[in-house]
């Protein structure tokens, strides 16, 4: 056995012909890397729906999960985080996931004002069962059916 897996890799290929790559959407504001890793290179489909962009997580959203991991808004998927370096390894975890599963979180942009709202994907951690739905809305993404809307295009 040669150690790759090849229906994965023939998976990506297919999906990137389909949907486009990461690369196609840039970040907005701060960022905690320089260069182009931290916008860049992050593989996988950009999902679209009528109002939302889907893009696999990458680095430069780190400062809004920060902010919200560390605060009273996500005391219902373990935090708040009191510790930054806690809420960096699970960041850097969500962007792991897809190099180990193939799958996972998405950044949910808004396509009226490119803003990120959220983030929803498929979560699977070593830990877990069986895979999930997962996802995180920010203060501004609440009450307006986001959630509903991002997580049927990533059923599909």
């Amino acid at each position: 056995m040669s150690g790759k897996c090849r229906h994965s890799s023939v998976v990506r290929r297919q999906r990137r012909q389909k949907y486009g790559t990461a690369k196609e959407h840039q970040c907005r504001g701060r960022t905690i890397l320089s260069g182009q890793t931290a916008t860049e290179g992050f593989a996988g489909p950009v999902l679209h729906t009528e109002r939302l962009k889907l893009v696999p997580i990458r680095p430069c959203y780190y400062e809004p999960y920060r902010a919200f991991i560390m605060s009273d808004r996500a005391r219902y998927i373990g935090g708040p985080f009191e510790d930054e370096g806690k809420a960096w390894q699970t960041f850097a975890s969500m962007i792991g996931h897809w190099h180990m599963r193939g799958f996972g979180l998405f950044s949910v942009i808004t396509r009226a004002d490119d803003q990120l709202v959220g983030f929803i994907g498929n979560w699977w951690p070593l830990d877990f069962p069986e895979r999930e739905i997962g996802w995180t809305l920010l203060a501004r993404g609440e009450g307006k059916g986001i959630a509903f809307e991002a997580a049927r295009e990533v059923q599909r």
